[in-house]
């Protein structure tokens, strides 16, 4: 995954939200003018802890974690990267998207419990969170 800071400098034009860019880059509208005349503007409430709650229910174990966007297409970049990085493992999580939050549950579906591969992803997932919020 390329430095979203490094792509953004390299599309600094972009104004429009493209999602067709290859490799899953949703560059298009991450990086607009908007933010250059008003840096009060926070576009992503970031919470106060990167830790994932482990949650039982159901007969399932599972890594758990709600992100809160205040733009939709900082949402759609994070929910397209995270895919990304799954595809990348042939491992998937379950995503519950409503109004500016993106819910995530990690567990290994075979088995119904968290193994390393979840614990990988949960990392990595919080990384493009991060990744996004350094922006601003």
């Amino acid at each position: 995954m390329n430095s979203l800071v490094e792509l953004i400098k390299k599309n600094q034009t972009l104004n429009e939200f493209n999602m067709t860019n290859t490799n899953g880059q949703l560059l298009g509208s991450l990086y607009n003018n908007r933010f250059l005349e008003n840096d009060d503007e926070t576009p992503i409430v970031v919470e106060d802890r990167a830790e994932w709650n482990h949650e039982e229910g159901q007969g399932i174990s599972y890594l758990q974690k709600t992100f809160k966007f205040a733009m939709l297409k900082h949402q759609l970049y994070f929910i397209n990267e995270a895919i990304e990085v799954c595809n990348q493992y042939q491992h998937f999580p379950e995503l519950m998207i409503t109004e500016n939050y993106v819910d995530v549950r990690l567990f290994t579906k075979d088995i119904n419990e968290v193994t390393d591969i979840d614990i990988k992803l949960s990392k990595q997932i919080v990384d493009i969170y991060s990744e996004i919020k350094t922006l601003y």
